[in-house]
């Protein structure tokens, strides 16, 4: 008896023609952005571009190759409905076993579809993802964007597994379809998260062969501000509003492994500078129980405010408005598997107040003792932005959200990463000079 391994390639497309030439090279072999590239070692059964009411000549461009390729169809929507909508009407144009996806403007590295259905096949209730290498202005950036090993509690905190997954296409019917209210983006995301509700949980493939291009074409160029994040955040709570609340459903990916780290938080003796705003309806003191050293931001259901947390930084104050919401959204309603995530920090018991002894000085702090609290002051908050981990605008000169950006899209999120890394190939990536990548270095350590 054969085994079925077909599989289709589906390619979600809006006013694209002037990319198309480039992903059908990756697949096909021949001239490209890149140069000259190889053809797949295994090529999709069927080729499906849904075209989403482009408005350039698109449609052209594809009856150009159907010429010498008969698998490759064509769909066109009436009016513009949307990515997610786009992969719905071009995987239900397929009877595939297998899908794989493709954003129109990429490519993929020669041998990718083989090792991805190689993987499939052997793990076939299961979706799988591989690493990315960026590429802009006809050159491939040095650094491999390496995803994160599939967790499914830390999936729901962020989503770590690019666009060019594959799956059974069974999956797609059973989690209902890639999410159509996700019009504005995030749309992979929370298809990921569908299918790991219902146990098709991730295989990741150590392996850059999506090639991801990063120009200013980029929807994720244009929702990334805190503004839409808090949006996605909002959105994704509110769609999978009782895994969030940490109830997961029988046969779920969540819980099966802890993505929470075992971490000792010592209370620190003092506290420093905690800024207490006080809410319409007034603030509670939360303390962060997560794992992830990097600052997370999580956004209050209510006001919207963004909270930033982080293991050296559990303390927040919260408005007691976003505590909690009829959702589950709240930040004291968030689990990670069955461990909440914040919990309410109880008031410090009152010190007896110690004999007042006869002062032997001036009550008042002499202008040297003055100026050398201050000075430690400054070291302390310098060793603060030392010790994070995750890599923010502002923390260090000339590290400006533009550099964050570039180094973010070379995997270098952490200051250990950036570290690891070669003056030069920071210098190339950053923009900045290598002196000044040293004078960086000199800060940090």
């Amino acid at each position: 008896m054969s085994i079925d391994n077909s599989f289709a390639l589906i390619v979600p497309s809006y006013n694209s023609a002037k990319y198309l030439p480039d992903l059908f090279a990756s697949i096909y072999g021949g001239e490209s952005s890149l140069g000259k590239v190889e053809p797949q070692t295994l090529l999709p059964t069927e080729i499906v571009i849904c075209d989403d009411s482009s408005q350039d000549n698109t449609e052209e461009v594809v009856e150009e190759f159907r010429k010498d390729h008969s698998e490759i169809s064509y769909v066109r929507h009436a009016t513009n409905r949307g990515t997610p909508s786009a992969c719905n009407s071009a995987i239900s144009y397929t009877n595939c076993r297998f899908i794989t996806r493709i954003d129109s403007d990429d490519m993929r590295e020669p041998q990718s579809f083989e090792l991805m259905l190689k993987a499939q096949l052997e793990n076939t209730h299961s979706l799988i993802y591989d690493n990315v290498r960026i590429f802009l202005n006809g050159q491939k950036q040095g650094n491999i964007w390496v995803m994160d090993d599939y967790n499914f509690d830390l999936l729901l905190q962020r989503n770590f597994i690019h666009a060019g997954i594959m799956f059974p296409r069974r999956s797609w019917e059973e989690c209902g379809g890639y999410p159509e209210e996700f019009i504005h983006g995030r749309d992979d995301w929370s298809f990921n998260v569908s299918l790991g509700s219902i146990g098709y949980c991730g295989v990741h493939l150590q392996y850059a062969g999506y090639l991801y291009r990063r120009e200013k074409q980029n929807r994720t160029l244009r929702n990334s501000s805190s503004e839409w994040q808090a949006r996605f955040y909002i959105a994704m709570h509110e769609k999978f509003s009782d895994i969030y609340a940490g109830r997961f459903p029988m046969g779920c990916c969540g819980n099966r492994k802890t993505s929470v780290s075992q971490v000792s938080q010592t209370s620190s003796t003092t506290m420093t500078m905690m800024n207490v705003v006080g809410g319409e309806d007034g603030m509670t003191l939360l303390r962060y129980m997560g794992g992830n050293y990097g600052t997370e931001k999580y956004y209050g259901p209510y006001t919207g405010l963004p909270y930033k947390v982080s293991v050296s930084k559990p303390l927040i104050n919260v408005d007691d408005r976003d505590l909690h919401s009829p959702k589950g959204t709240g930040l004291l309603d968030l689990h990670v598997g069955s461990k909440e995530l914040f919990v309410v920090e109880p008031s410090p018991e009152p010190s007896p107040e110690p004999s007042p002894e006869p002062s032997t000085v001036d009550e008042q702090s002499s202008p040297e003792v003055l100026e050398e609290e201050e000075s430690v002051m400054a070291m302390l908050a310098q060793e603060e932005v030392v010790q994070s981990t995750s890599i923010e605008s502002g923390q260090i000169k000339n590290v400006t959200a533009k550099v964050v950006e570039k180094l973010s899209l070379a995997g270098i999120t952490t200051w250990e990463q950036f570290l690891s890394h070669d003056s030069s190939d920071l210098s190339e990536i950053s923009g900045l000079s290598e002196d000044r990548i040293d004078e960086i270095r000199k800060e940090i350590t």
